[in-house]
């Protein structure tokens, strides 16, 4: 995976969506690098604009690309909703198709699926808290 991969590093508060969107089409579309993942690592969605997340998912679909983006819960107050959604990234749930949570226990970490295309949605699996390999 490693050697298939390409890091770029963006400010979320000092670049535009334009200037984004335009750097990952020069590698993708217009470099040829045949990405069908972007995982965008440090998200603040508490900072975040809907209109932003909504045209870099727009981006993704037309360049056929799956976004998976992490993001930090804490905080005071509840830090979930009903369905297990982080309610730091309430305001964009309609944009979001899968959410999963790892949830730490005492012993291990439990993965657990908060949305899902409309599936169930529930526990999956239990993870080595050092590892984060799938317990039996």
């Amino acid at each position: 995976m490693a050697k298939n991969r390409v890091l770029m590093n963006f400010s979320q508060a000092s670049m535009s969506l334009d200037m984004v969107v335009k750097s990952l089409r020069a590698m993708i579309v217009d470099g040829g690098f045949a990405a069908d993942t972007m995982i965008v690592d440090g998200f603040n969605f508490a900072d975040a604009d809907r209109a932003y997340v909504s045209s870099l998912k727009d981006f993704a679909r037309e360049a056929g690309l799956s976004i998976w983006c992490n993001c930090t819960v804490n905080g005071e107050g509840p830090r979930y909703d009903e369905s297990g959604f982080p309610m730091v990234a309430r305001d964009f749930a309609d944009l979001v198709d899968v959410a999963i949570v790892l949830e730490p226990r005492s012993d291990h970490v439990e993965l657990l699926v908060s949305k899902n295309r409309g599936a169930a949605c529930g526990s999956v699996a239990r993870l080595d808290p050092k590892t984060l390999m799938i317990l039996q």
